[in-house]
């Protein structure tokens, strides 16, 4: 008995303290005459034969409002819709509160409560939407970054969950750079901006109700004669008298949006067919906007570009779009460098093939030419030799005699070719032996001079 009394407690205490979460949300921000709408929700409740109420109020506004509910707990969600009337209520940040209650034997529990804060304005509440190719261009930041060689379509976009404009005639001027484009009907604008830099844009959207249309009118006027103007310098909007102000709506949306130049011009410098040895150095330089990101890999020979690759780590480039490649191949073979860029608009994919080859083993080129050059000199040098020495031969004639030129006369001096002399030794030989015969002649030769007659000499004793 003294456990089921324990088990019982401890039922009941987890029974009372059992978790019960109250969440609350809202469509807003809404402008004023729109209405906003607050959702509750209630988690953690399993027990169906209960009843909660729920209570909603709004604290800051004045009068404020207020709401009690009285449901069964199959009901877990509820939404509460209040109009903020713009003759009563201007724009201003309120809290809407929700509490709920369990009925407990013969009063009411306080089980949750939730609060939130929400936003009542004066102007059309959205913003400006600007998209490339259909593509939503957006930074965390809040500026759109696009490419100067695309179009841009500029968009109006309204926050309007309950339809409230949807019976208004809106009139949209656009802005550039505080230079006036015009107004169209709807609030698209297409412009190319095709010089990179920043643009400040602009739409100054007017909503009214269209001059036919009275039923939704609230003090029942004819609008027929009623119309709006707008000064685009000032971007001013005048109401004219006696028209409600709550049938006129007006919002300005601004946009940052930076134009860049896409990656272009991609150049490849350096050699990409090297030898065996050497180290593959490319430049790769571009054209575009900075700032770029930028990576490389070694890819297989005969890899293809699929358009998913992308850098896991890459490099960037804040000044200049230039990098180098650097890399030394062990092996000869064709290797492709995978080279990937990008910048805020644009990204470039390349393959860039490097071949390795080997170069044949050839003898040192001195140990070739210097025989051959060697060669041709000796040649050369004989054949000089031979031709100046027939030269001289044919100029010189060496002749050998022994002169008694102590003795000789004038006439013994004169010049005799070889024949003569041949001739004359023969012609003294056989006189002297006719004129000495048997007499002592001197071991001095006789130099005999031209003419008929020889002179000759004895011995001296």
């Amino acid at each position: 008995m003294k456990f089921t009394s324990k088990v019982f407690f401890l039922i009941l205490v987890d029974k009372i303290f059992a978790e019960v979460v109250v969440n609350l949300s809202s469509d807003g921000p809404a402008v004023l005459d729109a209405p906003i709408t607050f959702t509750g929700e209630l988690e953690g409740v399993d027990d169906p034969n209960k009843f909660y109420k729920w209570q909603w109020y709004d604290r800051g506004a004045m009068p404020n409002h207020y709401k009690e509910t009285e449901v069964n707990s199959n009901i877990t969600a509820m939404n509460y819709t209040i109009t903020y009337n713009s003759k009563q209520y201007d724009s201003s940040t309120y809290k809407m509160v929700l509490t709920l209650f369990e009925y407990e034997f013969f009063y009411w529990r306080s089980i949750g409560k939730a609060e939130i804060l929400f936003r009542i304005t004066r102007e059309l509440n959205g913003h400006l939407e600007v998209r490339q190719g259909g593509s939503l261009q957006e930074t965390l930041s809040g500026e759109s970054i696009i490419s100067s060689i695309k179009e841009t379509q500029i968009e109006a976009v309204f926050h309007d969950p309950s339809h409230f404009l949807d019976d208004f005639v809106i009139r949209y001027f656009w802005f550039i750079n505080t230079v006036n484009y015009g107004m169209t009907q709807e609030g698209k604008f297409a412009y190319n901006f095709t010089k990179p830099g920043d643009y400040l844009v602009e739409v100054t959207a007017i909503a009214d109700f269209p001059s036919n249309d009275t039923k939704n009118i609230s003090d029942n006027r004819d609008m027929s004669d009623v119309s709006l103007s707008f000064n685009p310098d000032n971007r001013g909007i005048s109401v004219p008298q006696g028209q409600p102000k709550k049938e006129v709506k007006m919002a300005i949306f601004q946009k940052k949006i930076i134009s860049k130049q896409p990656i272009t011009n991609i150049t490849v410098l350096g050699e990409q067919m090297l030898k065996h040895g050497k180290l593959v150095d490319l430049d790769i330089s571009c054209s575009g906007s900075a700032p770029w990101l930028f990576c490389w890999s070694i890819k297989e020979k005969g890899y293809n570009i699929t358009g998913n690759e992308t850098c896991d780590t890459p490099t960037l480039l804040k000044t200049d779009c230039e990098f180098p490649i650097l890399w030394y191949f062990r092996q000869s073979d064709t290797y492709n460098v995978l080279v990937i860029l990008n910048n805020d608009v644009s990204s470039h994919i390349e393959v860039i093939p490097v071949t390795i080859y080997d170069v044949a083993t050839q003898a040192p080129f001195g140990i070739v030419i210097i025989p051959i050059v060697s060669s041709i000199m000796a040649v050369i040098m004989i054949i000089t030799g031979i031709a100046l020495h027939a030269h001289y031969r044919n100029r010189l004639a060496v002749e050998v005699a022994d002169f008694d030129f102590g003795h000789a006369e004038d006439e013994e001096l004169q010049y005799k070719s070889f024949w003569d002399r041949l001739r004359e030794s023969f012609g003294n030989h056989f006189t002297s032996d006719l004129e000495s015969e048997g007499s002592s002649v001197s071991g001095r030769r006789s130099v005999q001079m031209p003419g008929p007659v020889g002179i000759g000499y004895g011995s001296i004793t």
